[in-house]
């Protein structure tokens, strides 16, 4: 008897009208519906956002990995040169030294100049002009002796 109570009461509802609440399930349904469509689009603007932000992270990352590439073509290039250059002044240093060493060892002969005039200034006696300068008091000389040529005298045979 239940089986055919549902068919009979199914059709009794039918034919008084009672929709059963399908006006206010409808409105419920859009009003769910509207919800979940709104939702739908804040969770759309945020993954947006975070696809934006993965995308510049990957541009700096990018950007990094180039930098990064540049450094080791070019460092090993520097310490190169680095290299080069301190050899090269480490092979020069003792040359250029030894240029110095030499052009003082050239400076001797100035020396022996300057110490010939300073002697042939001494053997002028009171007339030096380099004594006086200096403030030297002029010394007592003894009379000078002076060789005169003798007469030719002849050979004596052996």
């Amino acid at each position: 008897m239940p089986n055919r109570l549902i068919p009979f009461l199914l059709i009794v509802g039918l034919m008084t009208g009672c929709d059963f609440g399908s006006s206010k399930s409808a409105q419920r349904f859009v009003e769910i519906q509207a919800e979940q469509n709104r939702q739908m689009g804040e969770l759309q603007q945020q993954v947006q956002a975070q696809q934006a932000a993965l995308n510049e992270q990957r541009d700096a990352l990018e950007s990094q990995r180039q930098q990064i590439a540049h450094q080791r073509v070019h460092a090993p290039l520097v310490a190169d040169a680095v290299l080069v250059v301190g050899t090269l002044l480490g092979c020069l240093i003792p040359v250029l030294l030894a240029g110095v060493l030499l052009r003082q060892g050239s400076q001797e002969p100035e020396a022996e100049i300057i110490a010939e005039t300073l002697l042939h200034d001494l053997d002028q006696g009171p007339s030096s002009v380099l004594i006086p300068a200096l403030g030297i008091p002029p010394v007592e000389t003894a009379p000078r002796l002076t060789v005169q040529p003798s007469p030719s005298t002849p050979e004596e045979p052996k």
